[in-house]
């Protein structure tokens, strides 16, 4: 055997060995699209608001990811206030009468798939009564049993279409005027 077939079938192992090993162990990374739609309902007499968002999650690697906790945060504006608390997953993102609800359970996303569920997010919003317009929102998860918060997604929320009392569906624009 000659030195170039030597190299030639070392260099094709070391690549099937990488090949391998990406294929299926390479750690996920969590990705979380900008929500184009949401539903919002604010009330005066108490403070609270109320934001639905459709989010869909998707993983970049093999390994699958557990989502255990979510919130979404206004920092620009929220800075005496909590995080909106994420309060329950519900079948639709149009609030109706005949909403199914169920409580913000851990939910599990496998390898290079992706995960959608309507998620509604409660809290005082005292900050953002004050009124409406473009709200820089972050969308933060706890995951895999780990206790810190982690950014997923950091996008504009077009606040400033919301006029009328209520729980009413909205588009989010793309991108804030400057």
């Amino acid at each position: 055997m000659d030195i170039s077939t030597f190299a030639v079938a070392s260099a094709t192992l070391v690549l099937m060995t990488l090949i391998f090993w990406y294929d299926r162990y390479k750690p996920s990374k969590l990705k979380l699209e900008k929500p184009e739609l949401f539903a919002f309902s604010k009330s005066a007499s108490d403070s609270l608001i109320y934001l639905r968002l459709p989010l869909i999650f998707s993983t970049t690697g093999a390994k699958k990811i557990l989502v255990e906790n979510c919130q979404v945060n206004f920092p620009d504006v929220m800075t005496f206030n909590p995080p909106l608390a994420w309060e329950a997953i519900t079948n639709r993102l149009i609030p109706t009468s005949h909403d199914s609800r169920d409580a913000p359970t851990p939910f599990m996303i496998q390898g290079r798939q992706s995960k959608q569920i309507f998620a509604e997010f409660q809290g005082i919003g005292i900050d953002i009564l004050s009124g409406n317009g473009w709200y820089r929102t972050q969308v933060l998860i706890q995951s895999n049993g780990k206790k810190e918060w982690k950014v997923v997604c950091d996008f504009d929320l077009d606040l400033s279409q919301v006029i009328k009392p209520g729980y009413f569906t909205y588009r989010n624009t793309t991108s804030k005027p400057n």
